[in-house]
């Protein structure tokens, strides 16, 4: 019974969405149909660079049956012990499980979530930082009386940009 080979090599292209790759390895050997292997609810299509390494497995010496696990430690993020993050490295996008429970997330991109109920509760506080935050709909809000607002209707024969003051703390219903 043969064992395991295991070779180390550069992924030159890839097919299928990411989950079939051509290898190079670090002897010169090109392998074809390389099939990827992702943890399981990951899934990848990786840009082809001069980082794309991948750990090739050939089950019991097949030079047809070729298992790869791709990595780029070139683009890492930085962790601390017991850290973990997933994301895009190469645009600088990634969600980082902190060592002390916090979950952060960072990019210079948009954030969409379609979802069908959205439902954040916070034991402290929410804030919103923003130049513009813009609400659809009817919206109901407790808002203190520090709070300032303003409530902008884009178009028709009341478009404008109206003040809102707050005359006492408490709900507040807001009709866009």
């Amino acid at each position: 019974m043969q064992g395991m080979d295991i070779l180390k090599g550069y992924i030159t292209s890839t097919s299928e969405g990411g989950t079939k790759a051509q290898v190079q390895t670090l002897k010169g050997r090109v392998i074809n149909d390389v099939t990827l292997l992702y943890p399981y609810g990951h899934a990848s299509n990786i840009q082809n660079d001069d980082s794309s390494l991948v750990l090739l497995f050939s089950v019991m010496g097949s030079k047809t049956n070729i298992f790869g696990v791709p990595f780029n430690i070139p683009l890492q993020p930085e962790l601390s012990t017991s850290e973990v993050s997933t994301g895009n490295f190469k645009k600088g996008n990634k969600i980082t499980f902190k060592s002390n429970g916090d979950i952060e997330v960072v990019t210079d991109s948009d954030i969409l979530e379609t979802v069908a109920n959205l439902t954040t509760t916070a034991t402290g506080k929410i804030t919103l930082s923003a130049p513009e935050v813009e609400l659809g709909d009817a919206v109901d809000l407790a808002l203190n009386q520090a709070a300032v607002m303003q409530v902008v209707i884009p178009g028709g024969s009341s478009a404008g940009t109206y003040p809102v003051t707050i005359v006492s703390a408490g709900q507040t219903k807001v009709k866009a």
